[in-house]
């Protein structure tokens, strides 16, 4: 389990580093063995890593693609990864690491978004273009990671849990329906939340985010 957040902001705002960083050490419980931050002009990134598949520093997050300008936070498992990194590395990539994260991180460059229908696993994350200033978020098949975000006007923040999306709130407004929701079911079912401005990225979907606005597909 590791986690992960992020703010990505086109306004003419500036983006508070010590809000990421706060979204950060609420996950601590997430990732115990190393956290890291990335910052561009319209996005930062954070990542809490819970070490798994490779042990070493260079599968530390995020983890940055300086050849394409791409940078990955990702938590959970990717099985096929291995034979995802043979395709990838006739293709002509160099890796650095033995880590899933990376195969998800070229089969990005390689595939665009159809590297969520190559992969097998479970999954969050979150990739940053920085070349074509665009975010892309994807959830596994059946949300077995957790996925939140907030959009605010041309700012988004996403992170792993609420308890970390929270310091980039603006509106902590409270959404009835999903009160009404926990007090019939036990749970907040589908893409909402508590918060009335917070949603779930539904399982199997993707979103993209950039100047143009954010696109939820299937």
């Amino acid at each position: 389990m590791c986690g992960i957040a992020g703010i990505v902001d086109f306004s003419e705002n500036n983006i508070d580093e010590k809000t990421v960083l706060s979204m950060s050490r609420a996950m601590i419980n997430r990732g115990p063995d190393s956290s890291g931050h990335k910052k561009f002009k319209n996005a930062i990134l954070a990542h809490r890593r819970l070490s798994v598949v490779d042990l070493s520093k260079n599968a530390n997050q995020p983890m940055y693609d300086k050849e394409n300008d791409n940078t990955i936070v990702f938590n959970g498992e990717i099985y096929n990864h291995k034979s995802i990194r043979d395709d990838l590395t006739k293709e002509g990539f160099q890796y650095r690491s033995k880590s899933d994260t990376e195969s998800i991180l070229f089969g990005y460059k390689n595939y665009g978004s159809k590297i969520t229908s190559q992969i097998r696993g479970m999954w969050a994350f979150a990739i940053w273009d920085n070349a074509a200033s665009t975010l892309f978020l994807s959830r596994d098949r059946f949300g077995e990671k957790p996925l939140y975000y907030c959009l605010d006007g041309k700012r988004l923040a996403f992170a792993s849990s609420l308890s970390a999306i929270e310091p980039a709130l603006n509106n902590k407004e409270i959404n009835p329906d999903a009160v009404l929701d926990l007090l019939s079911y036990e749970y907040i079912p589908s893409k909402h939340s508590i918060y009335k401005n917070v949603k779930k990225l539904p399982a199997g979907c993707n979103l993209t985010f950039n100047k143009n606005g954010l696109l939820v597909e299937e």
